[in-house]
């Protein structure tokens, strides 16, 4: 687990090789949470990275809800005009963000955005998971769950999304319409 935010920063590592830097690396993460679990592993697996790898100096940032998007905006502004060599955001936003990411790579600084796409095509590259198959998962675990129960699976179903702003692809994975073993149920959105 602490290896898998690995892969970020080795993408904007790859830019800098291919640009020929050869002076220590700032760059920025910004991640969506600070009272977050899951964006913890983030924080420390860049933290090791940085320690493993002295040329890279690694700063973290991040609003302390998922909700306050405009913090993480401001966050990101301020991070632009420190002019960093690169940029690593899993943005809270699919389009609150893009104006700054936008300048940011107008600037010259290469933006990796991990987790939530966002709705540019100026980031160099983005990680994610792949959010249908998640949730199409999810559909067969709950299918599973009901059938362990006895039941056949019926009724409407509903998917909850995350944040505003946000664009999840998970609700699509397991929309009733997609997904066989409904046998006719509905969704309420």
């Amino acid at each position: 687990m602490k290896n898998r935010w690995l892969i970020p920063i080795l993408l904007i590592l790859t830019l800098f090789v291919i640009r020929g830097y050869s002076k220590t690396l700032n760059i920025a993460v910004i991640i969506k949470a600070t009272d977050s679990d899951f964006w913890q592993y983030m924080v420390v697996g860049c933290q090791n990275y940085s320690k493993e790898h002295p040329d890279v100096k690694v700063t973290i940032d991040g609003p302390a809800s998922e909700a306050d998007i405009d913090k993480q905006v401001a966050i990101l502004e301020n991070i632009v005009s420190r002019k960093p060599d690169g940029i690593l955001i899993a943005s809270t936003s699919s389009e609150a963000t893009v104006p700054a990411i936008e300048d940011a790579v107008a600037k010259g600084i290469p933006v990796v955005t991990v987790d939530n796409r966002v709705k540019s095509k100026k980031p160099a590259a983005h990680l994610a998971t792949d959010n249908l198959k998640g949730g199409a998962l999810a559909a067969d675990k709950l299918v599973e769950s009901i059938k362990a129960l006895g039941e056949e699976p019926k009724g409407k179903i509903a998917l909850i999304s995350a944040y505003a702003g946000m664009e999840v692809r998970r609700c699509g994975g397991c929309d009733p319409g997609q997904r066989s073993y409904w046998k006719g149920c509905g969704s309420s959105l």
